[in-house]
């Protein structure tokens, strides 16, 4: 699993991004997998202890007090199609967005079946 996110190696500018109704930048995300095609993904994200406000998904589940969305599941149901046609066999990718507070360092942490991965990334201003 990777996340495709705009900017150079881990590194992505909120400068320009629009301002939600969370009050959080939206930071638009690809999410692409080489996984079997039935495998669900658990997806979250997070922030040095402590900051506030939590960073989170435009779309999701398990809802902040604000009711942003921290949790991204992908699976076989949501994979895009490209050029009209399916993905390339063994190839599945999904459309997002990762909302930030603004910019600092910030963690995916990807479940999928038997193994966690973790992907740190630096959003600038």
């Amino acid at each position: 699993m990777y996340p495709v996110i705009g900017g150079s190696g881990n590194r992505v500018s909120i400068a320009g991004a629009p301002r939600t109704s969370f009050d959080r930048y939206a930071v638009k995300t690809l999410w692409v997998a080489t996984d079997p095609a039935d495998e669900r993904i658990l997806v979250r994200v997070s922030a040095p202890e402590g900051q506030t406000p939590e960073p989170g998904f435009l779309r999701g589940s398990v809802l902040t007090e604000d009711g942003l969305p921290t949790q991204l599941r992908l699976g076989p149901d949501g994979s895009l199609r490209f050029g009209g046609g399916p993905m390339p066999e063994g190839w599945r990718a999904w459309s997002s967005a990762t909302m930030v507070p603004g910019s600092g360092c910030y963690a995916f942490q990807i479940d999928a079946e038997g193994r966690t991965d973790t992907v740190v990334f630096e959003v600038t201003d």
